[in-house]
This record gives structure tokens, C-alpha cells and sequence, in this order.
């Protein structure tokens, strides 16, 4: 599901890129995260998205072409969850609209789940946010729209853990 471009706006209302500012969206779809970090000044060779759907990507990289006049090299067709590990960079800012509730096969989840260590916690989601953190710089800023269970159902106990354990700027319900 496509994030509404109002709520896009206003989940990165806050950033303050400058010339050297990294940005990941570890679930891109067709790019609106990604074209509004470019509108609040995010240069194109720093940004970096993933996504499954090779159409999604294409038009990504299509409107970022269109928008800029450059053709963006990090843009990739990959599980996000499956290549994370092996990314040697760190990002200043991640901002994204995982999937929720992802059918993903028990084995492959408990693999996930202790991949990134995220004790009772593995819906899609928490796998996405643990994941992230790890490429998260210090200092760096993460933004991600959940399902509000998350403050309140026994599965992200540990996903509520984490966040209690950072600074956190905002929570807000979108309806």
C-alpha cells in the first residue's frame, strides 16, 4: 500500500539535510518517500531505496529521472530484509512504510529474527525497524508508519522496548 503523499510530507516535515546526508528507504514502492527527501535537499547519489516489485522500481527511478534530470544508481530491486546485512553503509536518515503483517515462511522469520535480533517481536514490520537500526548513524533519524498495535498488542513487546530505549520526536496517528 502506497503512503498518501500528505502523510509523506509531514513524516519528513522535521529533516535538515545538508550536501553529505545519506537517506534509505528499505521499502520504496514507487518512491514517495524517497522524491520528497529529494524535494527537502537529499542529493540523488545519496539516496538509497529497496523494494521487491521491479515495476515499483522502475517508476521510482523513472520519477526521480524526471524530477532531477539524473539517473539514480541505488535504487534496487532486492528484499530489503534479505540484503541488509551485507550493506557496508550506514544512513542518516530512513524513512519508510514497511509492510505489515508479510506472509513470511517460520523458518525464514526465526532466521530474520535472529539475524537482527529481534527478541518477541517479528512481524514484518519489527523486522523492518530492527534491520534499519543497525544501518541507522548516530545521531541519525528513523521514521517509519505503523499499525497502531504496535503500542499495544504482546508481538512488538520488544519492538516497544527498543523504542522506549531512544529519543523519540513524535508519535502520531493517522487515522
Amino acid at each position: 500500500y502506497y503512503t498518501e503523499q500528505k502523510i509523506v510530507v509531514d513524516m519528513l516535515k522535521n529533516i535538515k539535510p545538508n550536501n553529505n546526508t545519506t537517506f534509505l528507504d528499505p521499502c520504496c514502492g514507487c518512491g514517495n518517500f524517497i522524491l520528497e527527501a529529494i524535494a527537502k535537499g537529499v542529493k540523488v547519489e545519496n539516496i538509497y531505496g529497496f523494494d521487491t516489485d521491479p515495476v515499483a522500481i522502475e517508476i521510482t527511478k523513472q520519477r526521480i529521472y524526471h524530477k532531477t534530470g539524473e539517473f539514480p544508481q541505488n535504487i534496487v530491486c532486492a528484499d530489503f530484509l534479505d540484503v541488509a546485512q551485507l550493506l557496508d553503509k550506514k544512513f542518516d536518515l530512513i524513512y519508510t512504510n514497511p509492510p505489515w503483517g508479510k506472509k513470511i515462511p517460520k523458518i525464514d522469520k526465526e532466521k530474520l529474527s535472529s539475524l537482527y535480533k529481534t527478541g518477541k517481536s517479528t512481524d514484518s514490520c519489527s523486522l523492518f525497524i530492527f534491520a534499519s537500526m543497525q544501518l541507522l548513524t548516530k545521531g541519525g533519524s528513523l521514521g517509519f508508519l505503523l499499525p497502531e498495535s504496535v503500542l499495544n498488542i504482546a508481538t512488538f513487546q520488544s519492538l516497544r522496548e527498543l523504542f522506549l530505549s531512544l529519543s523519540i520526536q513524535e508519535i502520531k496517528n493517522y487515522g
